[in-house]
């Protein structure tokens, strides 16, 4: 088992890149957020990928960017990466994470993901079919919060495959979160 990275996966608003950056503190090193490498690699946001091809290059950007982060030396071990919600649709990323590092899957409930993507308006804006976010853009024709269970439905296997170990965000803070991460693989590395 290879303990230089560990990777964080959960859905948009699990608190991947807040959780990653409290984690990293505590462990001494860094954390990556794959959707910034991304961005800063096409020298283009997120959004403008999607506008300009659509998820399909999105997504080929993020497996890229997911590859090299895989296979580059770390600096500093263990590297946090934060991943992208959806970075585990593709079995080579999924493969690419199991082999080069653990992976904890955050969880929260829809509700909380919904509100922290949307913010509090996020029923009204859910009745109003508004957009999600300006920095991540709809990956479905339904409502914000029923877009949210229907992806669940499909990368909720994906996650707990790739994952080592889970975290719920909605019920700690971020730092209760980072401790509890921390435990978990102070505990596995002193077992290897």
């Amino acid at each position: 088992m290879d303990l230089q990275r560990i990777y964080l996966t959960g859905y948009r608003g699990t608190g991947k890149s807040t959780v990653g950056k409290q984690l990293a503190n505590l462990l001494g090193t860094r954390c990556l957020d794959l959707d910034r490498r991304i961005e800063a690699s096409a020298g283009k946001s997120i959004k403008t990928l999607f506008d300009e091809g659509g998820e399909e290059l999105f997504r080929q950007w993020e497996h890229d960017c997911l590859r090299e982060v895989a296979s580059a030396e770390v600096e500093t071990v263990p590297l946090v990466v934060a991943l992208g919600g959806g970075a585990i649709l593709r079995e080579q990323n999924r493969q690419l994470i199991k082999q080069s590092g653990v992976c904890v899957w955050l969880q929260s409930s829809v509700e909380t993901i919904a509100q922290r993507i949307l913010g509090r308006g996020y029923a009204r804006a859910a009745k109003l079919n508004q957009p999600k976010s300006a920095h991540r853009p709809a990956l479905t024709d339904l409502d914000p919060v029923q877009e949210i269970v229907q992806l669940l439905k499909v990368r909720d296997p994906l996650y707990d495959e790739v994952s080592g170990s889970t975290a719920r965000t909605d019920r700690q803070s971020p730092r209760q979160v980072a401790l509890e991460i921390f435990a978990w693989y102070h505990d596995l590395s002193t077992s290897h």
